[in-house]
């Protein structure tokens, strides 16, 4: 066992911080990325939550924050996360509302 002032270095890990600096709090990416999983394993769109749940680290990120990342995140380590969510997104039934034609959506808003 090494002692705790050592610092280990993990290939990549350097990359992969420059990657998510952007994100606040990368820490909750894993818990956000399992809730929007398992709304659309149950056939649901996942809806952002936008929370903060430590006011003194910041706002937690939407599953929105990091998805254009996942691509990245997949090559530096050997996963498919991107994959995975898209399998699952085919499967969800989408937003009536989007059926709709472009001029009657953009009424409402």
């Amino acid at each position: 066992m090494q002692p705790p002032h050592v610092a280990v270095y993990v290939d990549g890990s350097e990359e992969f911080f420059l990657m998510l600096k952007t994100v606040s709090r990368p820490d909750l990416i894993p818990k956000v990325l399992a809730e929007a999983i398992k709304a659309m394993s149950h056939g649901r769109p996942y809806v952002n939550m936008h929370r903060t749940s430590d006011f003194k680290k910041g706002a937690d990120p939407t599953f929105s924050d990091f998805r254009p990342m996942l691509p990245d995140i997949d090559r530096l380590c050997g996963t498919d996360l991107a994959g995975v969510v898209a399998r699952l997104e085919a499967q969800v039934a989408p937003f009536p509302f989007l059926q709709l034609p472009a001029e009657l959506r953009l009424q409402v808003y």
